[in-house]
């Protein structure tokens, strides 16, 4: 049997992750995700800067079709994605989304 590298991914989204809710109000896509450290580093022109908030580790495959201004239920918080995802690992299999409250 082949390797598959979302195997271990969707393992550890199984184990770790916290039932959610993307587009609330109409879709209603059921999803997992992944708190992470609420700061994170972004690159502006070689500059490396720290930045604060709050972040996600989604899988690709259940962001499909959303982006920038999409909404996320996380329990009772209502938040909304800040900006373009991001990339985690070299497969694309998993995102990281900035988020704040909606």
């Amino acid at each position: 049997m082949p390797f598959s590298p979302s195997k271990p991914i969707d393992a550890s989204f199984r184990r770790f992750g916290v039932a959610s809710t993307l587009d609330p109000d109409g879709e209603a896509r059921f999803v997992r995700v992944v708190k992470r450290k609420g700061d994170a580093d972004a690159d502006f022109e070689g500059f490396s800067v720290r930045k604060q908030g709050t972040v996600y580790e989604i899988r690709a495959a259940e962001f499909a079709g959303f982006g920038k201004g999409a909404i996320l239920t996380v329990g009772s918080d209502r938040l909304v994605v800040k900006s373009k995802p991001e990339s985690l690992d070299s497969h694309g299999l998993v995102l990281l989304l900035d988020v704040q409250n909606a």
